[in-house]
């Protein structure tokens, strides 16, 4: 597998409200960034509900889709709780 870019998209409350979009290239033959994987998304999640005007005590409304760029199909969900946020994000 070679790196991929991925698409994000920021919705809160389960709505279909697009908040924010963003990609990034991600490897997954990277096992550093296989390791890191989940708190990248913590931590890219994070930044867009602040893009958003939303707070980090309020993460649990926010969900964040995974799609292959130019994919219609979502790749996973990944959903946060402000209890997993390092302190320096908060």
């Amino acid at each position: 597998m070679t790196a991929k870019r991925y698409e994000f998209k920021l919705r809160r409350n389960q709505y279909e409200t697009r908040l924010d979009r963003f990609t990034r290239v991600i490897d997954f033959d990277d096992q550093e960034q296989v390791s890191t994987f989940d708190g990248l998304l913590v931590r890219l999640m994070v930044d867009a509900v602040r893009r958003d005007g939303g707070k980090v005590r309020d993460l649990h409304e926010y969900d964040l889709q995974v799609r292959e760029f130019g994919e219609g199909y979502v790749v996973m969900t990944f959903v946060a709780s402000a209890s997993e946020v390092p302190d320096e994000l908060r």
